[in-house]
């Protein structure tokens, strides 16, 4: 008996398997056939982006997911990332078209920053050679392709090291330098100043997003250098844009660095405190939160983990930014005060809301 349902389990597991794998097929022909609409939209010189087929697409979807009795909550985040990745299929090749023969990158910095921005040229069809900066350090001699735009993906100490202007001595005149720091004053004017020495054009950058692909509507910030001339600048910005990123243009490395101390050091710190009191807390109290959580708390607990995968970027903002000591005790005073205002509440829910409200 016991080996009769073996079999049969093995046999519903096989076909399952053989499902996911057609399943994946079709998501690629998809994609490959979105391709193929981009070639046909740019002959006629139709746009890209239809949000009525979008829309007409959507709404098929879940009308048939209905009849077929799939509920909305699985079919909706299926049909966002299918059409996420369609269109980002279709915005490559048309970015590939414009921008291929135009522009080639190369990469200094084999980190998981570095990584990232290889893999989301690429995927544009963009030139990009990707060369670690310890293998450069090591090895003077090691060759530095000469492309328009070479990007930095080192760490903040990298720009104060002999290695990062060697490399600079050896890159022609009116190449893109760019730099994708979190924090920018400590550095912004000493890659700018040695880039006006050598006739190289330096624009800052930062991208608002981590590892992944599909990049569509995510944001990117830009600074201009004093040694970039403004139509490059205008051309930067232009290859962002068209790859469907948001591109924020700000002033300076110190308004930068304003909007990062709210962005990112006041919410990885509250993040950091979070981690720090579940362990304590849970410790105290002999639960577990993974074993026995909501599901708010369950989504909050998976970005913790990813938060611990990028934990020294994190450190550094916090410690880099000039602003963060005092979004730090900004924050600490608010929760004082919001602790505070709970204890003196009692059971009292209506007295509570008020004094959160007037706080």
């Amino acid at each position: 008996m016991g080996e009769e349902v073996g079999r049969e389990l093995s046999e519903l597991r096989r076909r399952i398997d053989k499902i996911d794998e057609e399943l994946l097929r079709l998501i690629r022909d998809r994609a490959e056939l979105a391709r193929e609409i981009a070639r046909e939209k740019m002959a006629t010189g139709l746009s890209i982006i239809d949000r009525e087929r979008e829309e007409n697409v959507r709404r098929r979807w879940l009308e048939r997911a209905e009849k077929l009795g799939l509920p909305r909550e699985v079919i909706e985040p299926v049909l966002e990332a299918v059409m996420k990745y369609a269109i980002m299929m279709q915005v490559a090749e048309t970015v590939e078209k414009k921008w291929r023969d135009k522009i080639d990158i190369t990469i200094v910095g084999a980190g998981g920053m570095g990584k990232t921005m290889h893999k989301l040229f690429t995927t544009f069809g963009i030139r990009t050679t990707i060369i670690s900066a310890r293998e450069i350090a090591s090895n003077p001699e090691i060759e530095i392709p000469r492309s328009r735009i070479t990007i930095f993906a080192t760490r903040p100490e990298f720009f104060r090291e002999k290695t990062f202007t060697d490399i600079l001595d050896r890159i022609v005149e009116s190449t893109v330098i760019m730099d994708v720091l979190s924090v920018k004053e400590r550095t912004f004017h000493i890659i700018d100043d040695e880039c006006r020495k050598r006739n190289l054009e330096y624009i800052s950058a930062h991208p608002l997003f981590g590892p992944t692909m599909i990049v569509l509507g995510e944001n990117i910030i830009l600074i201009k250098g004093e040694s970039c001339n403004k139509n490059t600048f205008n051309t930067i910005r232009s290859l962002f844009s068209d790859m469907g990123l948001h591109v924020i243009t700000l002033d300076s490395a110190e308004t930068h660095d304003k909007y990062m101390a709210v962005i990112q050091v006041l919410h990885h710190f509250h993040q950091l405190s979070l981690m720090r009191s579940l362990e304590r807390c849970s410790k105290k109290y002999g639960v577990d939160p993974y074993k026995i959580c909501t599901r708010s708390l369950r989504m909050t607990l998976r970005v913790l983990e990813r938060l611990r995968d990028v934990i020294r970027a994190v450190i550094e903002i916090q410690l880099y930014n000039k602003y963060a000591q005092d979004m730090r005790r900004v924050s600490i005073e608010n929760m004082k005060r919001l602790a505070e205002c709970l204890d003196s509440c009692g059971e009292d829910i209506d007295k509570a809301m008020r004094c959160i409200e007037s706080e």
